[in-house]
């Protein structure tokens, strides 16, 4: 099915695949020309969010100052184990900055300073981590 409307003064021409399905017929796809179609942004959009988010390099072990930490992968998340202390804490990516790449505590209340692991490159095998509440330890992946 082709859909013709005008956008902002210019004709605009989408085309929509559509799929029956149960009895129903339901959008499949949208192809908005030269290439770009909506199952190509989604995909492109959940592998961006899939790299990010859960990123399995930020597992394994790491030595943190005098202490260690083992990092896991939960859901769309990551929980920390602390050798030195008892329960977990959750982080979640929280993007880069320049070259850095952050992930940062989901326990900070509003207002406080996150926990933070900043990384010196998409390695993960080194960077500094920022403490609440404002100390900083060298990171190491521990082999």
């Amino acid at each position: 099915m082709i859909a013709t409307f005008e956008n902002f003064g210019k004709k605009q021409k989408i085309k929509f695949s559509l799929l029956m399905e149960k009895g129903n017929w339901k959008i499949d796809n949208i192809d908005y020309g030269a290439g770009e179609t909506l199952a190509k942004w989604l995909k492109e959009g959940l592998a961006a969010e899939s790299d990010a988010a859960g990123d399995a390099r930020f597992e394994g072990k790491y030595q943190v100052g005098d202490t260690t930490c083992t990092v896991k992968a939960v859901k769309m998340a990551f929980e920390v184990k602390w050798a030195k202390g008892s329960g977990t804490e959750i982080f979640v990516y929280d993007g880069r900055s320049g070259d850095r790449v952050v992930y940062k505590s989901e326990s900070a209340k509003k207002g406080e300073e996150a926990n933070m692991f900043s990384f010196d490159d998409d390695t993960l095998d080194t960077g500094t981590f920022y403490s609440s509440d404002g100390k900083e330890f060298p990171i190491k992946r521990v082999k």
